[in-house]
Protein backbone atom coordinates (compact mmCIF):
# COMPACT_ATOMS: atom_id res chain seq x y z
CA UNK A 1 0.00 0.00 0.00
CA UNK A 2 0.76 3.77 0.35
CA UNK A 3 2.46 3.23 3.80
CA UNK A 4 4.70 0.13 2.59
CA UNK A 5 3.19 -1.50 5.53
CA UNK A 6 2.00 -5.42 5.84
CA UNK A 7 -0.78 -5.98 7.94
CA UNK A 8 -2.31 -9.39 9.71
CA UNK A 9 -5.46 -9.33 11.18
CA UNK A 10 -5.17 -5.92 10.82
CA UNK A 11 -6.38 -3.77 8.17
CA UNK A 12 -4.18 -0.25 8.72
CA UNK A 13 -1.28 -1.46 10.65
CA UNK A 14 0.90 0.44 12.99
CA UNK A 15 4.26 -0.49 11.80
CA UNK A 16 6.25 -1.84 8.88
CA UNK A 17 4.78 -5.14 10.00
CA UNK A 18 1.89 -5.86 12.39
CA UNK A 19 0.36 -9.03 13.25
CA UNK A 20 -2.94 -8.70 15.67
CA UNK A 21 -3.96 -12.09 17.15
CA UNK A 22 -2.01 -15.17 18.06
CA UNK A 23 0.70 -15.81 15.97
CA UNK A 24 3.23 -18.99 15.69
CA UNK A 25 6.42 -20.04 14.50
CA UNK A 26 9.19 -23.18 14.60
CA UNK A 27 11.94 -20.43 14.88
CA UNK A 28 12.59 -16.81 15.04
CA UNK A 29 15.35 -15.04 13.16
CA UNK A 30 16.01 -11.75 15.30
CA UNK A 31 18.58 -9.97 13.30
CA UNK A 32 21.29 -10.94 11.44
CA UNK A 33 20.27 -13.16 8.17
CA UNK A 34 22.64 -16.32 8.17
CA UNK A 35 21.72 -19.37 10.55
CA UNK A 36 24.35 -18.75 12.78
CA UNK A 37 22.82 -15.49 13.94
CA UNK A 38 19.56 -14.71 16.33
CA UNK A 39 17.94 -17.84 15.84
CA UNK A 40 14.88 -18.06 18.66
CA UNK A 41 13.30 -21.48 18.76
CA UNK A 42 11.48 -20.56 21.53
CA UNK A 43 10.80 -18.05 24.15
CA UNK A 44 9.22 -19.49 27.80
CA UNK A 45 8.36 -16.88 30.81
CA UNK A 46 7.49 -17.75 34.39
CA UNK A 47 8.99 -18.27 37.51
CA UNK A 48 10.93 -20.49 39.94
CA UNK A 49 10.76 -20.76 43.83
CA UNK A 50 14.08 -20.19 45.53
CA UNK A 51 14.27 -22.26 48.96
CA UNK A 52 14.61 -20.18 52.07
CA UNK A 53 18.45 -20.07 53.16
CA UNK A 54 20.64 -17.95 54.91
CA UNK A 55 23.25 -15.96 52.74
CA UNK A 56 26.14 -14.86 55.36
CA UNK A 57 26.58 -11.22 55.18
CA UNK A 58 29.98 -10.33 52.27
CA UNK A 59 29.30 -13.56 50.43
CA UNK A 60 27.98 -15.08 47.68
CA UNK A 61 26.12 -18.26 47.21
CA UNK A 62 23.97 -20.49 44.61
CA UNK A 63 20.27 -21.48 44.89
CA UNK A 64 18.14 -23.19 43.05
CA UNK A 65 15.40 -21.83 42.17
CA UNK A 66 12.60 -25.18 41.38
CA UNK A 67 9.51 -25.36 39.51
CA UNK A 68 10.50 -23.15 36.35
CA UNK A 69 8.10 -25.64 34.60
CA UNK A 70 8.64 -26.02 30.91
CA UNK A 71 12.54 -25.27 31.36
CA UNK A 72 14.69 -27.70 29.47
CA UNK A 73 17.54 -27.08 31.39
CA UNK A 74 19.64 -26.04 28.12
CA UNK A 75 18.33 -22.33 27.72
CA UNK A 76 19.96 -19.04 27.99
CA UNK A 77 17.70 -17.53 31.38
CA UNK A 78 17.17 -13.98 32.27
CA UNK A 79 15.62 -13.63 36.14
CA UNK A 80 14.21 -10.70 38.11
CA UNK A 81 13.42 -10.75 41.64
CA UNK A 82 10.14 -9.79 43.60
CA UNK A 83 9.91 -8.30 46.55
CA UNK A 84 10.14 -11.31 48.06
CA UNK A 85 13.63 -11.98 47.50
CA UNK A 86 14.21 -11.32 51.65
CA UNK A 87 12.41 -11.09 54.53
CA UNK A 88 12.94 -8.22 56.88
CA UNK A 89 14.01 -4.47 56.48
CA UNK A 90 14.68 -2.81 52.87
CA UNK A 91 18.27 -2.06 54.39
CA UNK A 92 19.54 -5.55 52.82
CA UNK A 93 21.70 -5.60 49.78
CA UNK A 94 21.04 -8.92 47.48
CA UNK A 95 22.72 -8.97 44.27
CA UNK A 96 21.89 -11.76 41.25
CA UNK A 97 24.66 -11.84 39.13
CA UNK A 98 23.80 -14.75 37.51
CA UNK A 99 21.56 -17.73 36.35
CA UNK A 100 22.14 -20.62 34.49
CA UNK A 101 19.77 -23.75 33.88
CA UNK A 102 21.37 -27.48 33.53
CA UNK A 103 18.65 -28.90 35.05
CA UNK A 104 15.27 -29.41 33.54
CA UNK A 105 12.49 -26.86 35.67
CA UNK A 106 15.50 -25.63 37.69
CA UNK A 107 17.74 -22.54 37.55
CA UNK A 108 21.14 -21.96 39.21
CA UNK A 109 20.98 -18.33 40.84
CA UNK A 110 24.29 -16.91 42.20
CA UNK A 111 23.26 -14.07 45.08
CA UNK A 112 25.45 -11.98 46.82
CA UNK A 113 24.51 -10.42 50.11
CA UNK A 114 26.72 -6.78 49.66
CA UNK A 115 26.00 -6.31 52.99
CA UNK A 116 23.56 -4.21 54.89
CA UNK A 117 23.21 -0.27 56.25
CA UNK A 118 22.66 -1.06 59.39
CA UNK A 119 24.52 -4.30 60.83
CA UNK A 120 26.42 -6.16 58.19
CA UNK A 121 24.13 -9.10 59.14
CA UNK A 122 23.10 -13.05 57.66
CA UNK A 123 20.29 -12.51 55.43
CA UNK A 124 17.02 -14.76 54.63
CA UNK A 125 16.86 -15.50 51.02
CA UNK A 126 13.85 -16.80 50.03
CA UNK A 127 10.50 -16.10 47.52
CA UNK A 128 9.87 -16.23 43.99
CA UNK A 129 11.67 -15.47 40.85
CA UNK A 130 10.48 -14.55 37.77
CA UNK A 131 12.21 -15.79 34.73
CA UNK A 132 12.76 -15.48 30.93
CA UNK A 133 13.97 -18.22 28.67
CA UNK A 134 15.11 -18.46 25.43
CA UNK A 135 15.75 -21.39 22.84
Amino acid sequence: GSTDRIGIGIATPNTIFEVVGVASTTQLRVGGYDGANGLVAGMLFGTCNLTQATLAASTTANFPCTGATGLRGTEKVFVLATSSLVSGTFTSMLLIRAASTSIASQINVDISNIGDLTSGAAKQVSGTLNFWAVR
